[in-house]
């Protein structure tokens, strides 16, 4: 799949949720699903009578030199769970307008 560029979407809440997912250290953002943000989240992070907010999932990479520095850098003892953790993609949850992100997460990331 090619990387999306935020010039060629049309929605402006994909184009904030993908330029925010950039600014992470991690390549090839790409969407996986859109939705109707939560109103809890909207209710408690947003304000809902002055903004429209999507929910927009995004998948992500770390890229090969990082995984090679982390490995590197990892006990041998600990290099199968950590390749565990860096091989599939990773999910970014955001909730944003077209103007702001009000949450963010990585659901399936535990970092404990």
């Amino acid at each position: 799949m090619t990387e999306p560029t935020i010039g060629t979407i049309d929605d402006p809440i994909q184009r904030r949720a993908l330029a925010f997912a950039r600014t992470f250290r991690l390549v090839n953002p790409r969407i996986k699903d859109i939705g109707p943000a939560s109103p809890e989240i909207v209710g408690r992070f947003g304000t809902s009578d002055a903004a429209e907010y999507g929910e927009v999932r995004i998948e992500m990479d770390w890229s090969k030199g990082d995984k090679s520095e982390f490995l590197a850098d990892c006990d041998p003892a600990q290099r199968s769970e950590l390749q565990g953790f860096l091989d599939p993609p990773q999910e970014l949850l955001v909730v944003c307008s077209g103007n702001d992100v009000i949450y963010h997460d990585f659901p399936n990331t535990d970092l404990d």
